[in-house]
């Protein structure tokens, strides 16, 4: 059985501090799933795995950068 570090998972604010972008980009993400950032619902609670975002940053920019060039911001 895998056990987990309690400071590993960040709450939507430091993610988004971690990651660079926004509160609302992570929350939308959430619902929309176009950056595909991984995250868990923990009952009402999300948490987002500092490793998995550790992983995923490589192509976040790419996909950020995508996403805003196709939106009518």
């Amino acid at each position: 059985m895998k056990t987990y570090s309690i400071s590993r998972w960040l709450t939507t604010a430091q993610a988004a501090a971690y990651l660079g972008c926004s509160k609302s980009t992570l929350e939308k993400d959430r619902v929309y799933r176009l950056l595909k950032i991984p995250f868990t619902r923990l009952g009402k609670s999300v948490r987002y795995d500092q490793q998995d975002l550790d992983r995923q940053r490589k192509g976040f920019i790419r996909r950020i950068i995508d996403y805003y060039s196709r939106s009518n911001i």
